[in-house]
């Protein structure tokens, strides 16, 4: 139940044959910008994690070094409420914000020492090598892989600007396309849950 970019990386080479003209930690980049931008292209279930704290009577809790945004359930949330709306909840309790730049969730007023502070939050994982394993459902795996094994092809053509390539960047486009629906298909099976 995990992805590692070794596995789509080779992958990719076997795809692109003899035309990949990018070295190993060229190929790893590429990995890393296909994997955020279909990471961060919606709230993910499978990209959810709960962060918890411990107020210590000041105004803010760090959050963990891997968020990327609040995850709203829109069960519980009003979600009108963002970062440009928090001055309207000045000095109002039990109402907080998110500073992303600092990493930091505020609160307007700031609670008592010692409150636990639980939050659904969707995270990005660090990907520091080929080797890095990267937890997904079962359910997920091949759809996660061939999206950005097919994107990396489409932008391998920016890259090298390959004629071999070119000619086969709307193919792929249209693979990880399918492969994106395949992802939220399964991803509005499990909310529907």
């Amino acid at each position: 139940m995990s992805i590692t970019p070794q596995t789509t990386i080779t992958a990719f080479e076997l795809y692109m044959d003899d035309t990949s003209e990018l070295s190993t930690d060229e190929e790893l980049l590429l990995y890393k910008r296909v994997f955020n931008t279909i990471w961060l292209d919606r709230p993910w279930e499978f990209a959810k994690k709960v962060g918890t704290g411990t107020t210590d009577g000041t105004t803010y809790i760090a959050l963990p070094s891997d968020f990327a945004s609040i995850f709203n359930s829109n069960n519980y949330t009003d979600e009108t409420s963002h970062w440009s709306d928090r001055r309207q909840y000045s000095f109002q309790s039990n109402v907080c914000y998110v500073d992303i730049v600092n990493l930091r969730l505020y609160f307007t007023v700031a609670p008592a020492s010692g409150l636990a502070v639980e939050f659904d939050y969707i995270y990005i994982p660090t990907i520091a090598s080929v080797a890095t394993t990267i937890p997904v459902p079962l359910a997920f795996e091949n759809a996660l892989n061939k999206a950005i094994f097919h994107g990396m092809c489409v932008d391998s053509f920016i890259i090298q600007q390959s004629d071999k390539a070119k000619s086969y960047q709307s193919e792929n486009q249209s693979k990880m396309n399918n492969a994106m629906k395949d992802l939220a298909f399964g991803n509005a099976q499990l909310i529907q849950m």
